[in-house]
């Protein structure tokens, strides 16, 4: 028998109980009748735990059908019960039926997301709705366009509280669902802003850097999920960097130049640490504008940079005057040109010591300039 799909939800039997009595008068649906007495300790206590079981797997739901279940639902919301409660009977009902035919499961998922769509947001959490994603593309089920359409709307009004687990769905051909991801990013930033895109945003890139290492992922969807999310929504990019970076070196040889440049040009340099700045510059895999670029900004940070430091030591020296504050930024800025030259230096040592090993050589050579 295939396990229950985890929706991350229990039911209190009590809470249902008044309902499933109704039912059983309106139709002639018979449930097997209960069984004798315990005879002794032992069985009563086998029998508690096979109760327990029964309970927390959602078999004492599996001879529901759809249509009763949606009456049962109908009901309960008609006499004012609380949203929350009604989510967790249809999660545990839908939970009865990963055992069913294809056709009832199927039936079942429509009717439970068409009645999880009607209630309010709050009572239903990322994590479960995600679970009938994973239900749905796990037994591989035909629901119609209107069901995953309301399914990922819900989905994406929480996509903010979404993990990276989450958004690891299997995909119809691939590996990942790569498509499902976009739909759920259009839907989420027609909707939502300020901190809520830039919690999403973090884990887009991690998601990127996960998915990126695929085969049969295209620079076209890759770069469409990255954009998905406005500019202001990453107050850094050293995660996109990451992500571009992975999916290059996965991908060398099947992306053309004109999409490499598409990609590249998803990182932000003025959003780069500094420490990822300097890597970009070196990297053989970014195209040699994007280098320039970088170099360029952090030429113009550092300048910044210098001004903040002149203006702070002419305060703490107590300098007044535009000479002594001249003399200031002229030493600063030899002591800039001094190091500058040392790095140029270095960088020769460290591309003869790479001819050097790319001969052949054998010895351990010393990192200079590391």
């Amino acid at each position: 028998m295939e396990p229950s799909p985890d929706l991350g939800v229990r039911l209190n039997e009590n809470e249902v109980f008044p309902a499933n009595k109704m039912i059983l008068m309106d139709t002639d649906a018979k449930k097997p009748p209960p069984p004798p007495p315990p005879s002794s300790s032992s069985s009563s206590s086998s029998s508690s735990s096979s109760s327990s079981s029964s309970s927390s797997d959602g078999s004492d739901l599996a001879w529901l059908k759809p249509a009763m279940a949606e009456k049962l639902a109908g009901e309960m919301i008609s006499t004012k019960r609380e949203h929350s409660a009604i989510a967790r009977f249809l999660l545990h009902y839908l939970r009865a039926k990963s055992t069913a035919g294809d056709a009832e499961k199927t039936t079942s998922v429509e009717a439970v997301v068409g009645i999880l769509f009607s209630l309010s947001q709050a009572s239903v959490t990322c994590k479960s709705l995600f679970g009938i994603l994973n239900f749905i593309s796990r037994h591989g089920l035909p629901t119609t366009k209107l069901c995953r359409t309301r399914l990922e709307k819900m989905i994406a009004a929480k996509l903010d509280e979404a993990s990276l687990d989450n958004l690891l769905v299997r995909g119809p051909s691939g590996l990942y669902d790569v498509g499902l991801v976009l739909r759920l990013l259009n839907f989420f930033v027609a909707g939502h802003g300020g901190a809520r895109v830039k919690k999403a945003a973090e884990v887009v890139d991690l998601y990127l850097a996960e998915v990126a290492p695929e085969k049969s992922l295209t620079a076209g969807e890759f770069a469409a999920v990255a954009a998905a999310l406005p500019a202001k929504a990453r107050d850094c990019h050293d995660g996109i960097y990451r992500a571009v970076d992975i999916f290059l070196q996965v991908h060398d040889g099947a992306v053309t130049e004109e999409e490499k440049e598409r990609i590249c040009g998803l990182v932000d340099f003025e959003k780069l640490s500094p420490a990822v700045a300097a890597e970009l510059v070196a990297n053989s895999r970014f195209p040699p504008w994007v280098a320039a670029k970088t170099t360029t900004t952090m030429n113009v940070n550092r300048n910044a940079g210098e001004r903040e430091q002149i203006v702070l030591y002419a305060r703490k020296m107590e300098v007044s005057s535009k000479e002594e504050v001249e003399k200031l930024r002229t030493q600063l800025w030899g002591m800039q040109w001094r190091v500058a030259e040392l790095e140029k230096l270095c960088r020769r040592l460290q591309a003869q010591v790479r001819k050097m090993a790319a001969a052949g050589g054998r010895r351990a050579l010393p990192r200079l300039c590391s």
